[in-house]
């Protein structure tokens, strides 16, 4: 019993010295525009729904798959829309 009290004494003075409350790492980052961004992240998203495309099986599991030969891009197709 008392071993288990050494341990666990031990394992908490060790979680105590070995955090650090302040690694000297300063975070910063730079704000920016919204609409900026949503000009950004919505062409990126539009590029992503042209170049790949959709497939549901019978138990409606989706998976996604880049575009290699005619199969209809998700921006495209019109079983499931997206682009109302």
């Amino acid at each position: 019993m008392k071993n288990i009290f050494k341990l666990s004494f031990f394992v908490v003075l060790f979680s105590i010295v070995s955090c650090k409350k302040d690694d000297g790492a300063d975070v910063t980052f730079e704000l920016r525009d919204r609409a900026e961004v949503y000009a950004e992240d919505i062409a990126e998203i539009e590029a992503y729904l042209k170049d790949n495309y959709l497939t549901v099986d019978g138990d409606l599991n989706a998976t996604i798959s880049k575009i290699d030969n005619s199969q209809t891009s998700i921006w495209d197709q019109t079983t499931y829309p997206c682009n109302q």
